[in-house]
């Protein structure tokens, strides 16, 4: 697992006083074999933006990997033919961390996402892993907002919806196999 950045430890940090209780540390992880193959790719150099001359040729090595990097998959029919290849390895981890104190006493909160892998989403929406998971978060999101599960305006994140908001929510997804784990210690 690696330091992520995402927008989750911002929003969290900026709400930490009003939505979370003035949590202080919170930490966004991420692992899987693209974290493995990124750091290859940074210990040989070929992420570096300053240019290197191979054979009188000036190349930026991340120009090199981009351009010889496909696309990540979209249309069904490509997705559907990375399975019948045979998908080496399946794997990942999401998770948040929050720590900080409760009655003077330390607490840390691991909390993992349960989502179903490339072969099972397939499967199910004809969609790769990462476009179900966050596709049908998008959808539940649209969902409470026709069911008025939260009747907040204006601009706002998920960390501020009421718990019955958040209930709904995680229960929707549930429903989708998208689950969340929460380990507190």
């Amino acid at each position: 697992m690696v330091d992520h950045e995402h927008d989750e430890p911002v929003t969290m940090g900026l709400l930490a006083d009003k939505a979370l209780k003035g949590v202080k540390n919170v930490d966004f992880k991420y692992g899987g074999c693209g974290v493995e193959l990124s750091q290859l790719l940074f210990n040989m150099g070929l992420l570096s933006k300053e240019p290197v001359t191979v054979k009188g040729t000036r190349i930026v090595p991340m120009d090199l990997v981009l351009k010889l990097c496909p696309p990540a998959p979209k249309y069904p029919e490509e997705i559907k033919a990375i399975i019948d290849q045979g998908v080496v390895v399946e794997e990942g981890a999401f998770l948040v961390r929050v720590e900080g104190t409760k009655a003077d006493k330390p607490v840390k909160i691991d909390c993992y996402v349960n989502a179903p892998g490339l072969v099972e989403s397939f499967k199910k929406s004809g969609l790769s892993h990462e476009a179900y998971l966050t596709g049908q978060c998008g959808a539940v999101f649209v969902q409470m907002l026709v069911d008025d599960a939260f009747t907040e305006k204006g601009l706002f994140v998920p960390e501020q919806f009421h718990a019955a908001a958040r209930r709904y929510c995680f229960q929707a997804l549930a429903k989708l196999d998208i689950t969340v784990d929460e380990i507190v210690s």
